[in-house]
Formats: C-alpha cells, structure tokens, sequence
C-alpha cells in the first residue's frame, strides 16, 4: 500500500476499469452507457444486491452479491476495503493495478477475474467473480495425493511467473483466501486471488522493502523480518509461501507454524522438518522440490522457472524416486 499524491493521475488500466456506481447499505447501483452501430447511446442500470458474507480480514470484508434482471440471475464477489487504516488515509492504486492487470484475458486461467472497481469517501469495493468452491483451504481436511499436489502446484508456479515477469511480487500466497478453486479434485483447476498487499517492484529495482508483511507459516523469514530486519528482499519471498502450500497440501500441517521454529532453522540451529514428509510417504523429489523453495536464502530458492522445471514437476506419474 502506498501513498499517492492528490494531483497524480491513476495509470490507465486502473482508470478504465472504474464503474459508475450509487453504494447503498445493502444494494448497489451502476450505470453503464449503452450503444451499438443502429442505436443511440442509452444508459443501463444494474441493481446489485448484497447476498452474505463471505470472508473478512485486517484490510476489509468480501461478500457475494447477486443481480437479477428477470431473466437470469448473476453473482459476483465484492471486496470491500477501508481507505483509512489505523487513522492514517491509504492508496491503493498499486493493489489495484495488479488485480486490473491480471484480469486480462491472457492471464484469465490464473487469476480470479475483476469485473472493475468503484469508491466511496470512505471504501474501495472491487467486483470479482465469484467461486462457489472458495478457497483451497476449505479442501484439505485431508492431504492430498502427489498427483494431485502437482497438478495444483503448477497451475500456482504458472500464476507467478506471469506475476513476477511482469514485476509484481503477491507477498501473502496461502490456501485461505488466496488460491481459490474453480474445479476440485481430482482435475483440480485453481486461480490465485487477493492482491492486497502484492506489490510492484519499482522498474529500477528487483527488491522490496515493507517487512511484517504475510501471514506467519506461510510467509518467508524475510518478508516476516526475522531475518536481516531492515534488509530488502525480493520474489523468493512467493517461491518460500509456495513451499509451505506444497507441504500443506502433502500433510495437512505447515513446517513452521511460528516464528521461532522458522528462526531456527534459518539459523542452522535446526533442520528442515521433514518428519510429517515421511509420515505421508512423500517421494523423495516432492521433499527436495520444498527444500528447494525454502532455503533460507533466497537467492538460493527455486524460481518459477526453475521450479516449473524441477524433477518432482516434470514426472507424469508417481515413478520419481522414493525415500
């Protein structure tokens, strides 16, 4: 989140996809000009009724909204975001240039999809569409096959490729709320959601800045800041949380679920636990294949290249290496 001057102009991306909208208590109205090569321009309406809830978090809450026109009934998802945290006004363009950007058609298959943004004095919503199978979360009472980790693995690591060609970092990848599913399993088919706190590295650096930024057991120790406090860091920051959704889906647990055991490790005090790894009987490329999202170095870390690359991606079936 940053903070932009009143005289800048939004980007352009971000601009185009404001929506003409009248926000009541538990309805929403919005105008669009209507036109074609025979007709003169008219104006549409379209009445949005808020439906449920359907999560919250520190920045906002999202619910389901549904449009009836008398001929078939539409739903959308609504995130509703505060301008003013902790007393203090935010912008919010960044947050919306990326969701407005990976929103275009050649990165549909990836990301959940924003049908625009409108504002009042005090809220930002965004319009996205809506998925009744939520998120991964809801999914893993039980952990799943390697097969099906890999086929949900590789639709992430395509998702972050885009995002990190095109220079923004997501900072807070997790199965709650972030990666929602479209399909479940077994032909899983997953979108990544919530830009909230992704950020755009500035076209003259690879690296970012804000540390306490993620949610702890899926966040790396950097963008967590506790390692090398006040240090920069980069993209390895999603390739570490993609390693921890990897070790989630495979075991129902994560390998640091706070703060000191990520320390530890990272220190050399302790090693990778690996002890629910083998519990599960995961191969010894799917062990490797977290590993190697999660050094403690991020430089050392696997890319989305690399990762898209690695032995345990690559394998059709479940004949890599055992333990």
């Amino acid at each position: 989140m940053n903070r932009r001057q009143p005289s800048e102009p939004l980007p352009d991306i971000v601009a185009d996809a404001k929506l003409e909208a009248e926000v009541h208590s538990n309805y929403t109205k919005h105008f669009y000009n209507s036109s074609s090569s025979t007709t003169r321009r008219r104006i549409r309406v379209e009445i949005w009724a808020r439906d449920k809830e359907l999560g919250h978090g520190a920045f906002g809450v999202v619910h389901r909204e549904r449009c009836d026109d008398g001929t078939v009934t539409k739903l959308r998802a609504v995130k509703t975001i505060r301008k003013t945290i902790s007393g203090h006004k935010v912008d919010f363009t960044r947050e919306l240039e990326a969701v407005m950007k990976f929103s275009h058609g050649k990165f549909r298959h990836c990301f959940v999809q924003s049908y625009g943004w409108y504002e009042t004095s005090e809220h930002i919503f965004i319009a996205m569409e809506y998925l009744e199978h939520g998120d991964l979360q809801k999914h893993l009472a039980h952990p799943l096959s390697e097969q099906e980790a890999k086929l949900i693995t590789a639709q992430i690591i395509e998702g972050l490729g885009f995002m990190h060609e095109n220079g923004f970092t997501h900072r807070d990848l997790k199965p709650g709320k972030n990666i929602m599913v479209v399909t479940p399993g077994p032909k899983w088919f997953v979108k990544i959601a919530d830009f909230g706190i992704s950020k755009r590295r500035h076209e003259l650096s690879t690296s970012l800045h804000t540390q306490g930024q993620g949610t702890i057991g899926f966040a790396a120790p950097e963008a967590l800041g506790i390692i090398d406090p006040g240090r920069s860091y980069t993209s390895a920051v999603d390739m570490w949380s993609l390693g921890a959704v990897v070790y989630k889906i495979l075991t129902g647990t994560v390998p640091f679920p706070n703060m000191q055991e990520a320390l530890s490790y990272c220190t050399g005090k302790s090693g990778f636990p690996s002890d629910m790894l083998d519990r599960y009987c995961v191969t010894r490329d799917g062990q490797e294949f977290i590993k190697a999202l999660m050094k403690p170095d991020g430089w050392r870390r696997l890319t989305s290249t690399t990762a898209a690359k690695h032995p345990w991606m690559t394998q059709s079936d479940h004949r890599s290496a055992q333990i």
